[in-house]
């Protein structure tokens, strides 16, 4: 009898870890229900931007830009321990392990 139960358990909880795929045909039975989103004229959304051009230093400024951020790329690619507290570091975890 004890077994019984223990199995009852195990499948009610392996049936509750299961993945339902019916949440996402409920998804998209409710969204395709709704209206078609309005259409905006571009006009009305071009007009609180500012008039973008280019100019002459314009490519300067892009190659220093492009310079800048692979710079802080590398710097964010560079190890964040010194290789002595690395070390140090590694040898107080070897200790540790069992």
């Amino acid at each position: 009898m004890p077994r019984a139960v223990l199995l009852l358990i195990c499948l009610a909880l392996a049936a509750g870890c299961a993945p339902r795929q019916t949440v996402g045909l409920a998804e998209a039975g409710r969204t395709a229900a709704l209206p078609y989103p309005v259409l905006l004229p571009l006009d009305g959304l071009l007009a609180g931007t500012e008039d973008t051009r280019l100019e002459d230093d314009s490519a300067a400024r892009l190659a220093a830009r492009a310079a800048a951020l692979r710079a802080k790329a590398a710097r964010l690619n560079a190890p964040v321990l010194a290789p002595a507290a690395r070390r140090d570091l590694e040898e107080a975890a070897e200790r540790r392990a069992p």
